[in-house]
């Protein structure tokens, strides 16, 4: 009787011993199951801001794109026109007489310092706008001494964009100026005449000028 009581006991010991490690095993199981799950979120909320980044960086890529385009066109733009710019007066001068002048008189000023472009043409004394854009324009007019007041007009095809007044039988060698800014487009035309009086002093004391600021 002894023997048998004592291998039902070793029986209900072994069956105990074996349930205790199947429940550990499930435990295991459930735990790395658990952990398998948290990983594979974390992977896909990375995987999801690897995503966002991506978008990011080829959007930022787009825009260094066009923005290298339009940096080309500018440069391009811009190399492709030459610069523009005149300065004359001129040759002669007869002192009190100065240069003698009729009404509506265009001033062909004949000495040509610059002409940068070609715009300025001393058998007129018109300059011509080779290329559209922004242009300045200087004139300075020294009166004589002996005639009356002189009235010199900036003309832009026609139309008056300002007039330079110079008196000298009232205040010796009297000099006036003006300086105005106008778009041209190619093909436009500026030149210097007379409104008023009959001579200007001429040499370097009347000089004409003018260079383009900015093309179209």
């Amino acid at each position: 009787m002894l023997p048998k009581m004592k291998l039902l006991l070793l029986a209900i010991l072994f069956n105990l011993v074996r349930s205790s490690n199947g429940l550990a095993v499930f435990r295991q199981k459930r735990s790395d199951d658990t952990n398998l799950s948290v990983l594979e979120t974390v992977v896909q909320q990375q995987g999801a801001k690897i995503e966002q980044q991506e978008a990011k960086l080829q959007q930022q890529e787009a825009q260094i794109q066009t923005l290298q385009a339009k940096l080309i066109t500018f440069e391009n733009s811009h190399a492709s026109t030459p610069p523009v710019a005149f300065t004359v007066h001129f040759t002669n001068d007869a002192a009190d007489n100065g240069v003698a002048l009729g009404p509506q008189q265009v001033l062909k000023f004949d000495n040509v310092l610059t002409n940068i472009g070609g715009g300025y043409n001393a058998q007129t004394g018109i300059f011509t706008a080779p290329f559209s854009g922004v242009y300045c324009f200087f004139l300075s007019v020294m009166s004589t001494n002996t005639h009356t007041s002189v009235y010199i007009a900036v003309v832009k095809d026609g139309s008056i964009l300002d007039v330079v007044f110079a008196e000298g039988q009232s205040d010796f060698q009297d000099q006036g100026s003006t300086q105005v800014t106008t778009h041209l487009d190619s093909g436009h035309q500026v030149w210097a005449r007379q409104a008023g009086g009959d001579a200007v002093r001429g040499g370097s004391w009347t000089i004409f000028t003018g260079y383009m600021i900015k093309a179209d």
